[in-house]
């Protein structure tokens, strides 16, 4: 289950929820109202793990933490943030996604501007990787998107300026259509094997395209 918060501190120029950050859009719920529908879906569906994304999660980190405090008992809890913004939180598995610099926009604007500045930090990324080094039941993964084949030596400066242990680094295709994404994803797949890193599947692009609900 999917729990998406409405509003993003990016401007990812191929953002595939367009209506969490450039045109966010969101209905005021209560964390009590959120726990509530989480249990009662659960309950139908027999579900076991809960996704917390957005948008960015942690520009609400009353909210967040006090939603992870009530659903970590019962369910695994992931949460998807763009690792700008670190927070403690009573999470199963911390996924990060930095962005590259293939995810600034191109025109000169505010908006590309402050997105590329603040689209990697350093500080965060390793306050996440401290706080689950070491922890039976806590993981975190950096996940990287890619456009093309030149992306991989951003990615691995990062890894070594951060640094990024290997084995947790991810690569996933960016694309928001399910031919290119399955073009994207067999090269990737392979070069991904080859540099020592993970690869991150988008099936539910290659499934459905991008539609909200799946």
């Amino acid at each position: 289950m999917f729990v998406r918060t409405g509003v993003c501190n990016l401007r990812c120029v191929w953002c595939d929820t367009r209506y969490t950050s450039w045109e966010p859009q969101w209905a005021d719920r209560t964390v009590e109202s959120i726990e509530t529908e989480v249990l009662r879906l659960a309950a139908d569906e027999k579900i076991s793990h809960v996704v917390i994304t957005g948008g960015e999660p942690t520009l609400e980190p009353e909210h967040l933490t006090d939603l992870c405090v009530r659903l970590s008992p019962r369910f695994h809890i992931t949460i998807e943030t763009n690792a700008t913004k670190f927070l403690p939180v009573e999470a199963h598995l911390i996924s990060m996604s930095p962005k590259l610099a293939n995810s600034t926009p191109p025109a000169v604007s505010d908006a590309a501007r402050a997105h590329d500045s603040a689209r990697i930090s350093a500080d965060v990324i390793r306050s996440f990787l401290r706080a689950c080094d070491g922890s039976a039941s806590r993981d975190c993964q950096v996940k990287f998107v890619i456009e093309q084949e030149s992306d991989l030596e951003e990615v691995r400066d990062l890894e070594h300026a951060i640094p990024i242990p290997r084995e947790k680094i991810l690569l996933m295709p960016q694309s928001v259509e399910p031919a290119d994404c399955i073009r994207k994803s067999a090269w990737l797949r392979e070069l991904a094997a080859r540099s020592g890193y993970g690869f991150s599947p988008r099936l539910h692009i290659e499934r459905f395209g991008n539609r909200r609900g799946v």
